[in-house]
């Protein structure tokens, strides 16, 4: 798996484990975020999406929020929130908050060497779900298969993670939108 934080593990900023400058003793501040923009690798458009099929939304969520791009992006971070026009208002806020205060890893590093960015796949998991849909909350497990692209011809090792993604909506008419997220780590 990518040096990647899980999506919801952390439920604020507060919440994220500080860095420090060990000379100093004083706490990192968080990453800036990454460029506005729509990553080079392919991804769903959300006017295009279902709402009303809850798997539709998981896959889509789970798409732009694997679709990372080096040149726009700090971290995984960013991709994240451009997943926004699929998540909760609280779920936003929630990732809003969990700015990043160390950089994302090695093989970002190596990612960002080659101007790389990732296409996403991203489908239902056949496998049973363990807790049972009702009308206004589901469960999805979502298979996200990585592969980081080189803008200079370079092609990384594909990843392959799941996501348990819960979505919910506000009544049977309203459309599905995620409402958490946990990666399997």
């Amino acid at each position: 798996m990518p040096d990647r934080p899980p999506a919801t593990t952390q439920t604020s900023a507060e919440d994220a484990p500080p860095t420090s400058d060990a000379e100093s003793g004083s706490v990192a501040a968080p990453l800036p975020t990454g460029r506005p923009g729509k990553p080079a690798g392919p991804v769903p458009d959300p006017d295009a999406v279902d709402r009303s099929d809850a798997s539709a939304v998981a896959v889509a969520a789970a798409v732009w929020m694997g679709s990372s791009d080096t040149v726009i992006d700090t971290s995984w971070y960013d991709a994240s929130l451009r997943a926004a026009p699929f998540l909760t208002p609280q779920l936003l806020a929630t990732f809003a908050a969990a700015r990043p205060r160390s950089g994302p890893g090695r093989e970002w590093l190596e990612w960002w060497e080659h101007r790389a960015f990732t296409t996403a796949e991203a489908e239902v998991s056949p496998d049973d779900q363990e807790l049972a849909d009702t009308l206004l909350t589901v469960y999805r497990k979502v298979t996200v298969r990585l592969t980081p692209v080189g803008r200079d011809g370079w092609r990384g090792e594909p990843v392959t993670y799941f996501q348990f993604i819960t979505l919910s909506r506000a009544s049977i008419r309203a459309g599905w939108q995620v409402e958490a997220v946990v990666d399997d780590a």
